[in-house]
């Protein structure tokens, strides 16, 4: 943590320190006198306390999101708008034609979190493209670096629930929405490219295999007996309801799967493997 003083001044939005993915830098605090910087020093301690027991550590400057993360209401957003994320990116499939990311906060409560959830969606896109290190501290300026472009906004009505997110990704011509709530602590998927499941789906810890393919129960079956056969643990399966004549499919397995763009079972058109 840096206190922003430089002969007086603070230092330059544009300083590499600022930018650092370590360094949590707070404004400056106007120390010009022998009894003023021992009240920085202290200051600066009760940031470092604050920061330990989980509290929120007013004026950030590098990390404006990073307060929020400490409020304990928000964690199961940021962990949805993380999972979120990370199944975007596996849709999309790639960061060569840069990104341009959407996340709109739809109902009750979130009208002034889409800044802070928009930062945690690409936490999570960027984690499924291999960015493990990214954090609240320093997405900004990995995104920035990767060619992802985030922006944020609220609309006061949710179709699941009193409220909801739906982050939508963008590559070159690709493009996919994905829209998920919580219910306490627990993480749902509701829909992807206006599919709906239903019943909604937990998306709890581990591995999972998102597909596309045509929109058939016996397109289910194979993909599941396919599956087991190929020895790809199956712990549960789900489709969403039928949509421009796809679906999307979504297998819970045991162990990692290595899943190429090209699927090797004949009905899905591509698949995707997600850690969440």
């Amino acid at each position: 943590m840096v206190t922003q003083s430089t002969g007086g001044r603070s230092l330059p939005r544009t300083t590499k320190l600022i930018q650092h993915p370590k360094v949590v830098c707070t404004p400056h605090l106007g120390a010009n006198t022998k009894e003023a910087q021992l009240r920085v020093a202290q200051e600066i301690a009760e940031q470092f306390v604050a920061l330990s027991k989980g509290q929120s550590v007013p004026g950030v400057v590098n990390a404006p999101s990073l307060s929020q993360t400490q409020v304990p209401e928000n964690k199961p957003w940021a962990d949805l708008c993380i999972a979120l994320g990370k199944i975007a990116a596996g849709l999309v499939g790639s960061l060569a034609s840069g990104l341009q990311v959407e996340l709109t906060t739809k109902g009750v409560g979130l009208e002034k979190k889409g800044q802070f959830l928009s930062s945690a969606a690409c936490i999570g896109l960027l984690n499924q493209f291999g960015q493990s290190h990214a954090n609240f501290i320093n997405v900004t300026v990995l995104s920035s670096d990767s060619g992802v472009k985030a922006s944020y906004k609220h609309v006061p009505q949710a179709a699941y629930g009193e409220a909801e997110v739906a982050l939508s990704v963008k590559s070159g011509s690709v493009g996919h929405t994905v829209v998920g709530t919580v219910s306490g602590p627990s993480l749902l998927l509701c829909s992807l490219d206006d599919a709906a499941f239903q019943p909604v789906q937990l998306l709890s810890p581990g591995g999972m295999l998102v597909a596309v393919g045509e929109n058939s129960p016996n397109t289910f079956a194979e993909v599941i007996g396919s599956l087991v056969k190929s020895g790809v643990s199956v712990l549960s399966a789900s489709r969403t309801t039928g949509h421009e004549g796809k679906a999307f499919y979504l297998f819970k397995t045991g162990s990692p799967v290595k899943a190429q763009t090209q699927p090797p079972i004949a009905p899905l058109k591509f698949w995707t493997y997600i850690n969440i």
